[in-house]
C-alpha cells in the first residue's frame, strides 16, 4: 500500500534527501541510466543503451529527445481511483491523487536537477535567523483557472486550511500562526525552529487551490487550480479529463493540447494497455510487470532506493502494544524467501528507513534478522505472559499479488506458532482504516520524501492520534528519544549533523520495532517511447513524483 505524501535554508534552498555527491543529474544531456549499486542493478544485462547516472535509478530506451512539439492528447494509467475528491487540504494523495493534482495546481516550491528545494508559484521563501519565520512571496501576476489572481490570501487560507484539516494538519503542526503581510507576502511564524519548512511546500501541503474551489462544496470533484491544466470532466472510477492552461504564467508550457488520467487498478492490466496503445504511460509497483516491460519497446525511469515496503504494527491494541510480539513478528519474518517466492527480488531488502546515499544511512543495522527458533521462543515467552495465544489479522490489498504475499506472510508466522488471519481490502479501505488505527498488522509502502525531514510526520509523537482519530504515526507509538532526534535535525541546515541525527532516529525506529521492515521496492514510470518530458521526475517523491513540476514538461514527438 502507498500512503500519501503529506509532507533551503537561507535565500530558499536547502539540499533534498540526495547528498551532494550523489545527487540527481537532471541535464537533458544525461537522459539514460543507472546501475542500481546494488542485486538489482541490470546495466550488465540490458540490451537498452544505457549511461550511469546516480545510484537507485534506471532510465531505458532513452535518447535525445530534442526540441519539444506542442499539441496531442497523453492518457496516463493509474493504480487506484482518488477517493473524496481532488481537494489539496482534505483530500486523501496517495500516488494517484498526486499525479491529478500536478496537472491542476502548481506547488508554492519544487525541487531543481540536484534535489534542492527550490520557489516555484512562490517568488521567495526566505527565513529569519532562527528559522522561526519565514516569509513567502508569491509571483505577481498569476491567475487562476477561473480569472481571478492568486494573492497572499489565497496561499494563507490554503495554510490555514491545512492546520485545521483532519488529514494534513500534523504535517503543519509547527505553524503557530500566518498572516498577510502585502498584497503578495505572507509571514509563517513557526512553534520551533523549522529549517526544512520550504520542502514541505513541493509537497501536497503546497498545492494552492482557487478560493472559489475552497468556498464550493463540490469543488473537490471541480478542481480549480494555477497549474498546466485547467479541469474538464470527471468520471469516476473511468477517467478525470483536463485541458491546456493556455493562461499558464510559464511561457511555452504545457506542450500538451489534452491530458487523461484512467484508473486501471490491475497492474498486469495497465502494462497491456500501455503497449496496446490504450495508454500513454503507467506507474507500476509491481516487479513482474516492471520485468516484463523491462524487455518490451517502452521509455522507462525506475527508481530503487527512495521508499521502504513494511509491515506496520499498531502499538496501541493487542498483541503489538507489547513489544515482545512485535519482536516475534519480525524474528518469524523471512524477508529473502518473501522476495525470491513472490518475484519481488528485483528490489533490496530493507535494514532500515534510509537507503545508501541518503543523509542517515549507515550500512549496519541493529533490526532483528530472521530466527525462526528465537521467534518460537518469543510467541511462547508471550502465551505464557498473557496466558493466550500470539493471534492477529493481517490486512493487505486486494491484488494477486499482494494476495500471495500475505498467504507466505501467514505461513512463516504460524510457523513460529503465532495464529494470524488474513483480510484483503481494496488499497483505498486499506489507507483509511489504517491512519484511523483499525488495523493489528498491516503492508505500508512509505518513506519516499526526497528529505527525510518530510517524513517527520509520520514517526513524531505529535501525529500519534486519539483512539478513533487520524494518527499518521500509523503504529501510534511514541518515542521522546526518536523525537528529540527529529525536532534538533528540523532546526539546522547543517548537512553533517542532520545526517548524525537522523542516523540515530533510524536506529531508535528500529529498536522501536513499529516497522517490519521488506523491501526498497522499484517503482516505475513506463511509457510509449513518443513521450518525452518525465525523466525530470528522477529526483522526485519517490512514490509520487509530487515534489517535482513534470506533468507541464511532457510532450509527445513523432
Amino acid at each position: 500500500m502507498n500512503s500519501r505524501d503529506l509532507p533551503i535554508g537561507t535565500g530558499g534552498r536547502h539540499r533534498g534527501r540526495y547528498r551532494r555527491g550523489v545527487a540527481v543529474v537532471a541535464a537533458a544531456a544525461a537522459l539514460a541510466t543507472v546501475g542500481c549499486g546494488s542485486s538489482n542493478d541490470t546495466s550488465s544485462t540490458s540490451s537498452t543503451p544505457e549511461t550511469t547516472v546516480p545510484s537507485g535509478i534506471t532510465i531505458r530506451n532513452s535518447a535525445d529527445e530534442g526540441a519539444p512539439k506542442a499539441g496531442g492528447k497523453l492518457v496516463f494509467g493509474l493504480e487506484a481511483e482518488t477517493e473524496g475528491g481532488l481537494n489539496p487540504i482534505s483530500g486523501q494523495f496517495a500516488s494517484s491523487g498526486h499525479f491529478m493534482a500536478s496537472s491542476i495546481f502548481d506547488p508554492l516550491a519544487t525541487l531543481d536537477a540536484d534535489g534542492n528545494s527550490v520557489p516555484y508559484l512562490a517568488e521567495s521563501i526566505e527565513p529569519n535567523a532562527d528559522f522561526t519565520e519565514w516569509t513567502i512571496t508569491v509571483r505577481s501576476g498569476v491567475t487562476f483557472h477561473d480569472g481571478t489572481l492568486l494573492d497572499a490570501e489565497a496561499v494563507r487560507t490554503t495554510l490555514e486550511g491545512h492546520r485545521q484539516s483532519l488529514v494534513t494538519h500534523d504535517a503543519v503542526r509547527d505553524i503557530a500562526s500566518t498572516e498577510v503581510t502585502g498584497p503578495l507576502t505572507v509571514l509563517v511564524t513557526m512553534s520551533q525552529p523549522w529549517a526544512q519548512f520550504p520542502y514541505t511546500l513541493t509537497t501536497q501541503v503546497g498545492y494552492i487551490p482557487a478560493p472559489s474551489m475552497l468556498a464550493d462544496p463540490n469543488g473537490p470533484f471541480n478542481p480549480v487550480g494555477t497549474g498546466p491544466f485547467r479541469f474538464v470532466k470527471w468520471t469516476v472510477g473511468t477517467s478525470f479529463d483536463a485541458t491546456k492552461n493556455e493562461s499558464y504564467w510559464q511561457e511555452g508550457k504545457p506542450h500538451l493540447s489534452e491530458i487523461e488520467f484512467r484508473p486501471v487498478p490491475d497492474a498486469q492490466a495497465r502494462a497491456e494497455k500501455l503497449l496496446s496503445g490504450e495508454l500513454s504511460m503507467i506507474h507500476s509497483v509491481t516487479p513482474r510487470d516492471i520485468v516484463f516491460l523491462q524487455g518490451e519497446d517502452v521509455k522507462m525511469l525506475e527508481v530503487s532506493n527512495g521508499e521502504e515496503t513494511s509491515i506496520t504494527l499498531n502499538t496501541a491494541v493487542e498483541p503489538f502494544d507489547d513489544r515482545l510480539a512485535r519482536e516475534a513478528v519480525a524474528n518469524a519474518t523471512n524477508v529473502e524467501r518473501l522476495l525470491a517466492e513472490t518475484g519481488r527480488d528485483i528490489a533490496d531488502p530493507a535494514r532500515g528507513v534510509f537507503a545508501p546515499g541518503q543523509l542517515g544511512h549507515r550500512p549496519e543495522s541493529s533490526f532483528p534478522t530472521f530466527d525462526l527458533e528465537n521467534a518460537k521462543a518469543l510467541t511462547a515467552e508471550y502465551e505464557a505472559k498473557h496466558g493466550k495465544p500470539l493471534s492477529f489479522t493481517y490486512v493487505g490489498a486486494d491484488t494477486i499479488d499482494d494476495r500471495a504475499s500475505q498467504q507466505l506472510l501467514q505461513e512463516m508466522w504460524q510457523a513460529a506458532g503465532m495464529q494470524v488471519e488474513l483480510t484483503s481490502v481494496p488499497q483505498s479501505s486499506q489507507i483509511i482504516n489504517t491512519v484511523l488505527g483499525r488495523y493489528q498488522a498491516t503492508d505500508w509502502r512509505n518513506f519516499g520524501s526526497p528529505d527525510p525531514d518530510g517524513d517527520y510526520v509520520w514517526w513524531h509523537s505529535s501525529s500519534v492520534g486519539e483512539d478513533g482519530a487520524i494518527s499518521l504515526n500509523v503504529p501510534r507509538l511514541g518515542d521522546p528519544e526518536l523525537d528529540g532526534y527529529l525536532d534538533q535535525a528540523r532546526a539546522t541546515t547543517d548537512e553533517a549533523t542532520r545526517d548524525d541525527l537522523y542516523a540515530k532516529a533510524s536506529e531508535r525506529i528500529n529498536q522501536d520495532l513499529g516497522y517490519i521492515w521488506l523491501e526498497r521496492p522499484v517503482w516505475a514510470l513506463a511509457a510509449d517511447p513518443r513521450v518525452n518530458g518525465f525523466l525530470i521526475a528522477q529526483n522526485g517523491s519517490i512514490s509520487t513524483v509530487g515534489s517535482k513540476t513534470w506533468v507541464a514538461d511532457l510532450w509527445i514527438g513523432g
